[in-house]
């Protein structure tokens, strides 16, 4: 009985190193690109912020016309962004193919 519990604890212990190891993994990667993300999101606010106070009616939710705008603004970099990872992806999947 004691063998089999010391097996749950030692695969307990075998998923909880994975999970952490792929944290890391996963924070490590991610951060690569967070300065161009960052650079790109400072853009995105400066120029919702050049829309002035947020415009809101008599209900309390936004004005369309604000709505809109800072929609097509967050549209705007969402597709530059999508743009730039689907070439990433792209060159490398290339790379792949030609090994």
């Amino acid at each position: 009985m004691s063998s089999v519990s010391n097996k749950s604890w030692i695969m307990a212990l075998v998923g909880i190193g994975a999970f952490i190891g792929a944290a890391v993994i996963y924070h490590i990667y991610s951060s690569r690109d967070e300065a161009a993300t960052n650079d790109s999101t400072d853009d995105c606010i400066k120029e919702i912020d050049a829309l002035g106070s947020p415009v809101k009616g008599p209900n309390g939710l936004l004005e369309f016309g604000y709505y809109k705008n800072v929609f097509s603004i967050i549209a705007k970099y969402a597709k530059k962004k999508y743009g730039e990872d689907k070439k990433k992806s792209l060159k490398l999947r290339r790379e792949h193919y030609k090994n």
